[in-house]
């Protein structure tokens, strides 16, 4: 089912170039479209207001124009249209985290690579922070690399959680942190992120995030069973020390932003 119209297009003057993806059963779609005036390419949101709540999008867009246009794409317009909104947001041009590493590491460099790729999501994390901006829903799927370099700089999208009231359940499973959906009595902040880039690592580094299932208590996880990497390195005891501290149930147990950061250049510089 085709959810964009004619009229979208010309009230915002540009082109379809792509369809990235048109969901009716969640109302929601994805384009890429050109300016028809600046030639500039864009990326046009457009929502169904009957199955998306207009407040979480308008709050999306708030957090996305808080930032600096180095962390984040920015919103260029916000149109109704009957009830239909769409948003015009800078396009990114790369491709996700679950699409550049769709395969498991070969190899030493392809290890280095990934590392690489997860230092810079971890210091545009780190940027969104001193902001006192928590994303809530760091995945694979909302990273992304722009560019083929080992060293290609990395985009955060999808900042639809971060201005969002804590919730009972939040989060994507396999990736969301324990204070999201279990231990509501620890804060959400900045650590929440740091475990969710850690099962994204796993999931990089294994082919798999960490599978953590909490005690019957749900004070700790129960044999908490950690994948194995797919490439032995002289680093591979180090790492998994890492990703092991990066996904403790406890927060206070766990590596805040900056040490995560760091002991992923100490990594990267061996």
């Amino acid at each position: 089912m085709e959810l964009i119209k004619p009229q979208v297009l010309q009230k915002l003057k540009v082109q379809v170039l792509q369809s990235i993806y048109e969901n009716a059963n969640t109302g929601r779609s994805l384009y890429l479209v050109r300016h028809q005036t600046t030639h500039k390419t864009y990326a046009l949101k457009l929502f169904d207001i009957s199955l998306n709540s207009e407040s979480h999008i308008r709050n999306e867009m708030i957090a996305l124009n808080r930032l600096p246009f180095s962390v984040a794409p920015h919103v260029h317009a916000y149109e109704h249209f009957e009830n239909k909104l769409a948003l015009l947001i800078d396009w990114i041009d790369g491709k996700s985290f679950s699409e550049k590493f769709r395969e498991l590491p070969k190899d030493k460099f392809e290890v280095k690579e990934r590392l690489f790729a997860l230092m810079n999501a971890a210091e545009r994390l780190r940027s969104l922070h001193f902001k006192k901006i928590f994303h809530r829903d760091i995945k694979p799927e909302n990273l992304i690399v722009d560019g083929d370099k080992a060293k290609s700089s990395v985009w955060i999208i999808d900042f639809g959680n971060s201005t969002q009231k804590r919730s009972l359940d939040e989060g994507t499973i396999n990736y969301r942190a324990p204070e999201q959906y279990l231990a509501l009595n620890f804060p959400i902040d900045s650590k929440t992120d740091v475990f969710s880039l850690a099962q994204v690592a796993w999931l990089l580094l294994t082919g798999s995030p960490a599978q953590l299932l909490p005690n019957q208590q749900c004070t700790d996880w129960l044999d908490p069973d950690y994948p194995f990497f797919a490439v032995d390195t002289e680093y591979s005891h180090d790492l998994f020390k890492l990703l092991e501290s990066a996904t403790q149930f406890n927060p206070k147990q766990r590596k805040d932003i900056h040490s995560f950061i760091q002991e992923l250049k100490r990594l990267c510089r061996r």
